[in-house]
């Protein structure tokens, strides 16, 4: 689903209780890409290079972003480009089961490559594969040399959208 599905809940008011009891499932949300050679813990050089209109050209595209749901209660979530993955990901540099979301026993999500070709990144560095790393909310994920993604749960979700709704990105 895009985020503009979402969004169109949000803006006919429902409320952040409402959605998060529709839609219980942390997320996985498409997002702009650190600029080729920027440093992701730089956001104040970033915000510098970029002019108002830029930002508000870019933000248009906000609401076209995809949005994948993660649900482990029937066990681990298969990322990859195979019809049978739970995650299908359609995108050339993603093997066809390259990594795996699961629930660790004490509830935290866990992220493992599954030794693919282009590699899965946590917070901007490469997994190794087979070597699960726990999720923490907000974190960067990117499946190959895919668009980046942030994984926020059910109330940061909506929390996004209102920022979206607020600023008619």
């Amino acid at each position: 689903m895009k985020v503009s599905d979402f969004l169109e809940h949000v803006s006919k008011g429902m409320s952040r209780k409402d959605f998060v009891a529709a839609y219980p499932h942390p997320v996985l949300v498409e997002v702009e890409a650190t600029p080729q050679g920027g440093d992701p813990n730089n956001a104040a050089a970033a915000t510098e290079l970029l002019d108002s209109a830029r930002i508000r050209k870019e933000s248009l595209t906000s609401a076209q972003a995809q949005t994948y749901a993660i649900d482990t209660q029937d066990g681990p979530v298969i990322v990859g480009r195979a019809e049978h993955c739970q995650l299908e990901i359609d995108h050339g540099s993603i093997s066809k089961e390259h990594a795996r979301l699961s629930r660790h026993t004490d509830g935290h999500l866990e992220l493992e490559d599954l030794g693919s070709t282009n590699g899965t990144f946590h917070n901007y560095k490469r997994l190794e594969p087979n070597h699960p790393v726990k999720v923490e909310l907000d974190d960067a994920i990117c499946f190959g040399r895919g668009r980046g993604l942030q994984y926020l749960d059910a109330g940061g979700f909506y929390d996004y959208l209102k920022i979206l709704q607020r600023f008619a990105l």
